[in-house]
């Protein structure tokens, strides 16, 4: 009963993160600095949930492109909502949650039970409301395949990609990340990068999620996402429509 009170106090909670016109504004009050929303002038959205590769994939494009206005970090409908409205292209990024949830948990704190919602709440809309004119990108994809992803993106939103700064582009974004992170922060807990120490309180939160009674939900979301993202490939490269 206690667990049936709490998700519905989780899903009230997220309605919020579909306004669209709204919850930037709620951002803007409480100012929360983190990300960027979609407005008629962005370029590109990147988003997915937390700690699926978000910062390393911007900050791979930004190494090759720094010139494109990215909207990013918000990890809520509410951007991909204003994003298909001013038509920028979309890339969601997705990841494994038995890896993603844990991490998002040991890194940002919200509550097991929290991270689930957001979960699925997030990569519903996804599969209901936005199959087409996105590009789905996997964790592995963008960080094991940097190059290739970035060329992939490239050709999904149309813009160039200068293959002379995409050398060495890995580890120039590994190293604006710990830049950025040890400047704004006096602890790296919370950097987008591996650390042993949150490797094992992953593995503790790993074994309370499989345990979670929505993780059955949480996986077949994740199948879903993962069809979705199977079928892009055999129907080959999706190019966004521009806006213009």
């Amino acid at each position: 009963m206690v667990d049936r009170i709490q998700e519905i106090g989780f899903r009230l909670l997220l309605i919020p993160t579909r306004w669209k016109y709204l919850f930037p504004l709620i951002h803007y009050v409480k100012r929360k600095k983190s990300g960027q929303f979609c407005t008629s002038s962005t370029d590109l959205c990147i988003e997915g949930f937390m700690s699926s590769a978000n910062t390393f994939a911007f900050n791979a494009l930004y190494c090759v492109r720094p010139d494109l206005d990215i909207a990013r970090h918000k990890h809520v409908v509410a951007n991909l909502k204003r994003a298909s409205d001013h038509r920028v292209p979309t890339v969601i990024l997705f990841r494994n949650p038995d890896d993603c949830i844990p991490s998002a948990v040991s890194r940002f704190r919200p509550s097991l039970a929290e991270a689930v919602q957001r979960y699925l709440y997030f990569y519903q809309y996804v599969v209901d409301e936005m199959k087409s004119d996105i590009l789905l990108v996997s964790f592995e994809e963008v960080t094991q395949e940097v190059e290739a992803t970035i060329r992939r993106i490239g050709s999904f939103a149309a813009f160039d990609v200068n293959e002379d700064r995409l050398e060495g582009v890995e580890e120039r974004a590994k190293e604006r990340i710990r830049r950025r992170t040890k400047r704004r922060a006096k602890t790296t807990e919370r950097i987008s990068l591996p650390k042993e120490k949150r490797e094992k309180k992953k593995n503790k939160i790993r074994e309370e999620l499989v345990r979670h009674s929505k993780y059955e939900d949480v996986r077949d979301l994740y199948c879903q996402v993962q069809d979705l993202h199977k079928k892009q490939g055999q129907h080959g490269q999706v190019v966004y429509e521009s806006k213009t």
